[in-house]
């Protein structure tokens, strides 16, 4: 369906029936496999629990009340995409020529990168992010690396204006000797 999709390495969660699982440890887990798929092993209590999985870029999944019942059990569950936005702009030099720039866009919850894109030749970008907080970092050879947090919450337009760095170009030819490479 549209806006639905496997879900790969998402842990789902069973709690005791009308249990908190803000309070409560899970009394059973289980993980997806890269096709969706998941089994619990260990044979399991005939009774009613409370399902949650949490997964990044997806809404959060709670389902009260799912009676597990004898023998081999089959339950699917579906979770739909998060609500996400485009995030596109330009990226330019401080006198507003486009730039080709690398943009990393970390998970501001773990630090782990998500996505990352380089501009075009214009220096234009554009990409589609699950609303969330992330860390942006945009770097162009020869030009300062921009950092700044983005709260995602629908689309929007964000510009990068990068500095040149300036400074004493050291060359490092591995071998530890000095040349000079003005003869």
């Amino acid at each position: 369906e549209e806006g639905k999709g496997v879900v790969a390495n998402a842990e789902i969660q069973f709690f005791e029936h009308n249990t908190d699982p803000e309070t409560a440890d899970p009394l059973f887990t289980a993980l997806t496999d890269e096709t969706g798929a998941y089994a619990v092993e260990d044979e399991q209590e005939v009774a009613y629990y409370d399902i949650y999985i949490n997964k990044f870029g997806y809404e959060a999944y709670d389902e009260q009340g799912f009676f597990l019942n004898y023998g081999e059990n089959t339950h699917n569950m579906v979770m739909d995409f998060a609500a996400s936005g485009v995030i596109s702009g330009m990226i330019t030099d401080t006198a507003s020529n486009g730039l080709v720039a690398n943009v990393k866009v970390f998970r501001s919850d773990n630090g782990e990168l998500y996505y990352e894109t380089d501009s075009d030749a214009g220096g234009a970008y554009s990409l589609t992010l699950p609303n969330f907080t992330y860390n942006f970092r945009v770097k162009a050879p020869g030009y300062k690396l921009q950092e700044v947090e983005v709260v995602v919450n629908g689309d929007a337009t964000l510009d990068f204006e990068l500095e040149l760095t300036s400074g004493i170009l050291v060359i490092n030819d591995d071998a530890g000797k000095w040349r000079d490479i003005h003869k």
